[in-house]
């Protein structure tokens, strides 16, 4: 899941982010927290993205920094229902030993109409169709399937 986010440093000494990661509050444990994967230079996938590694970078005083940030589930087949989610934005910086809530907001998967797919969607407020709806649902289900199938194949190899 790549996210646009804008750090901004309000005092005059820089801070430096050592990770971060994205956290569902609201959920029972059974959702951990999803990891930071990669950096990349846009919001929308082109073919000539490349991805950089997750690295420590400081945010200078008084200044703003905008990274395009992927997070990705700590074990594959980690498949989200078509729902909202309430999610947290955590970061571990250099001063403090405790992970530090940076931004919490609704995130709104009830309109990934294909998420086998790689797309951007917005995350306005809005509401979307009852058939765009029933298409997430049935390609939610159908990814689920395949990648229970891809496990299964796996653990029989």
């Amino acid at each position: 899941m790549r996210l646009p986010l804008v750090f901004f440093n309000t005092g005059p000494v820089p801070i430096v982010v050592q990770d971060l990661r994205l956290q569902f509050p609201e959920e029972s444990e059974v959702l951990l927290p999803l990891p930071w994967r990669n950096s990349w230079p846009q919001l929308r996938p082109v073919s000539e993205d490349q991805a950089s590694m997750p690295a420590v970078f400081a945010v200078e005083g008084r200044k703003a920094e905008q990274l395009f940030i992927e997070f990705g589930a700590p074990f594959p087949g980690f498949v989200p229902e078509a729902r909202d989610y309430v999610i947290s934005v955590e970061a571990r910086v250099g001063h403090r030993k405790k992970w530090q809530p940076l931004l919490t907001f609704t995130l709104r998967l009830a309109h990934m109409t294909s998420p086998g797919q790689y797309i951007t969607y917005s995350n306005s407020p809005r509401e979307i169709s009852t058939e765009d709806r029933q298409r997430a649902d049935a390609a939610l289900q159908a990814l689920a399937a395949k990648l229970g199938q891809q496990q299964e194949s796996q653990a029989g190899t």
